[in-house]
């Protein structure tokens, strides 16, 4: 926490404003999490940042209201409220990567020993800051309740930046290596997160009264929460996939160019007992596993020049491009292929299977729907038989 060592009135009332402002920007957001943020798990690393920043906000308001006042703290509470400020701001820091992670579907997210690492900062961190009252660790409050760096400081400015770093250093990466345009819109939304939190906190360090550093999480919170809602209008916020909005459209494109000579395959897709899934290892792991199968269909419709959507719940659909040579049988095999590729890579502590059916469009004359009904008729049979293989039913 830095603090001004005197402030005067028309200090507070700036401050007063700008942080009553950021929160007042925020509820909207937080009351509107859970239907736009994405995954179970990106709205609750969402929830949890905007709490942690309020208490951050809260202990920055205290402190510039008491040192206007010319009161000073108990000691014990001026310790509190900045350990309560420090340890804010960290979990900030701490689940802005946890959010940037799941968004992104990063490969270790979901792997402990990486998850302990991502964890060893935080944990050391609260530790410091805990002892801090008592050894001046990370901050020191004098007699007169003015606050003072201590000798470890340097380790939790270290962490902070380590944290807000990680996220676009990870979304540059993902830049690189993936051809998906919904992962990179959601990669480049992440970076620009940075931007406004990092020109403000600047601005801050060299005029400490202007309390703007609020003001640029916020507007870095806003950035992100857009961009989410608008890759909603064409793309499903949890997989990245294509929207059965977007799926009806291209459906409906593909039928006015088909003919016997360019005809297209349309393939309805569905988890095999996903409900026990979900019953087992909760919804945040029923989440971790339509990820895993979108990211399957991202892979099969790469190799067959396809297009892939969810269309709710655990249905999914693909569908190929209006041409001459393509072969279904292979497509499924390529999707259970790719499927079982990342059960494997991804460690699932359960068996993910898909029931597949397809169909052929080769003329103008046909409905979507009719085409959804067909091949939905196929997947339905798939899906019995293999319930019957495994002695259980529908």
């Amino acid at each position: 926490m830095m603090m001004p060592a005197s402030v005067n009135s028309s200090g507070v009332l700036i401050y007063l404003i700008a942080d009553l402002s950021c929160i007042f920007l925020m509820l909207p957001v937080l009351m509107n999490l859970k239907t736009s943020a994405g995954s179970e798990k990106e709205a609750f690393c969402l929830k949890e940042m905007i709490w942690s920043f309020f208490v951050y906000i809260i202990c920055d308001l205290l402190m510039v209201f008491f040192l206007f006042e010319q009161k000073v703290f108990p000691i014990w509470l001026c310790n509190v409220i900045t350990v309560a400020d420090e340890l804010s701001i960290l979990l900030v820091g701490y689940f802005w990567l946890q959010f940037g992670m799941e968004r992104l579907s990063f490969r270790y997210e979901y792997v402990t020993w990486f998850q302990l690492l991502v964890a060893a900062p935080l944990w050391i961190c609260t530790v410091l800051s805990v002892l801090s009252p008592f050894f001046g660790l990370f901050f020191h409050i004098n007699e007169a309740g003015m606050y003072q760096r201590g000798p470890l400081f340097f380790i939790e400015a270290a962490v902070i930046i380590l944290y807000n770093i990680s996220v676009p250093c990870i979304s540059f990466y993902v830049l690189g290596h993936t051809s998906s345009a919904s992962q990179r819109s959601k990669a480049s939304s992440l970076i620009r997160f940075v931007i406004a939190p990092l020109l403000t906190g600047i601005v801050q360090l060299f005029t400490p009264n202007t309390p703007i550093m609020c003001l640029g999480l916020v507007i870095g919170f806003y950035f992100v929460y857009i961009d989410t809602v608008n890759m909603q209008i064409y793309n499903d916020g949890l997989t990245g996939l294509n929207n059965r909005r977007r799926a009806e459209y291209y459906l409906q494109e593909c039928i006015d160019d088909a003919s016997p000579e360019k005809p297209f395959y349309l393939f309805m897709i569905d988890i095999d007992d996903f409900k026990e899934i979900n019953d087992t290892y909760g919804h945040v792991e029923g989440d971790h596993a339509l990820k895993t199968v979108a990211e399957s269909l991202k892979q099969t419709a790469d190799q067959n020049h396809g297009f892939a959507a969810r269309i709710g719940g655990d249905e999914f659909l693909l569908s190929t491009y209006n041409e001459t040579n393509c072969n279904p049988e292979k497509i499924k095999t390529d999707l259970t292929d790719n499927l079982t590729a990342l059960c494997r890579q991804n460690k699932l502590p359960y068996t993910l299977k898909m029931s597949v059916g397809y169909t052929r469009c080769d003329s103008k004359q046909l409905k979507t729907i009719e085409l959804l009904d067909q091949a939905d008729q196929m997947q339905y049979q798939n899906k019995n038989a293999h319930h019957e293989a495994t002695g259980k039913h529908r």
